[in-house]
Formats: structure tokens, sequence, C-alpha cells
């Protein structure tokens, strides 16, 4: 599989990254909502499957592009089911990378702290 990168998406993808990672840890260990699930990989799970919702044209806001000032829109239509997964890995793998980054060492940054 060969990935091409774009400078711009990605300059938009790397802080879209960090800012979500750092929100998930944050929400996950000091917010804790009644019937609403705050767990870490919830929260992780919610983010990827808002990114995909967007990948396939469900959703008007792209979630790993939190920091473009123009709004992406999609439809993928009759692709099928690994074309689309092969294109988000292709397009989001920059994001995810970073996104899963910051989730770690803001983890281990908390867990310091607290001792």
């Amino acid at each position: 599989m060969k990935f091409n990168f774009d400078s711009k998406t990605i300059s938009c993808q790397i802080p879209s990254g960090i800012l979500l990672g750092l929100l998930s840890m944050l929400i996950s260990q000091y917010i804790h909502l009644p019937l609403i699930p705050t767990k870490i990989h919830y929260l992780v799970f919610v983010i990827v499957i808002l990114d995909f919702l967007h990948l396939i044209g469900k959703l008007q806001f792209d979630i790993s592009n939190l920091f473009r000032r123009e709004p992406t829109f999609r439809n993928l239509g009759n692709e099928k089911l690994p074309k689309i997964f092969q294109i988000y890995v292709e397009e989001h793998i920059v994001f995810l990378v970073v996104f899963y980054l910051s989730i770690f060492l803001t983890r281990i940054l908390l867990h310091s702290f607290h001792k």
C-alpha cells in the first residue's frame, strides 16, 4: 500500500490528534458523568467512529481536521468496504498515530504527577 501525505492535511491532523488525545485523557481521568461512559477506550471508540462517519459522508465535520478552515464534504457512494478502510487508513494514519501517542504520553504524565 502506498501512502500519499499532503503537508496541508498533515498540518491540520497533528494538532487535532494532540488536542483530542489530551482531551480524551483528561476527560477519562477527571470527569465522571452518570450514564455516560468516560473511560478512555469508549472515548477513543467514539472519536474513531465519528471520523469514519465523516469519511463515508454521514457527518459534515471532520474530527481529524479540526484546525482546517474550510469544511470538507465527502461521499464514497458505491465503494466496497475494504476500499473504504484503505482510504481511511491512508488519509488518517497521521491523525491516529499522533492521537494515540498523545494519549500515551498524557497518561504517563498524569500518573507521574499523582505519585
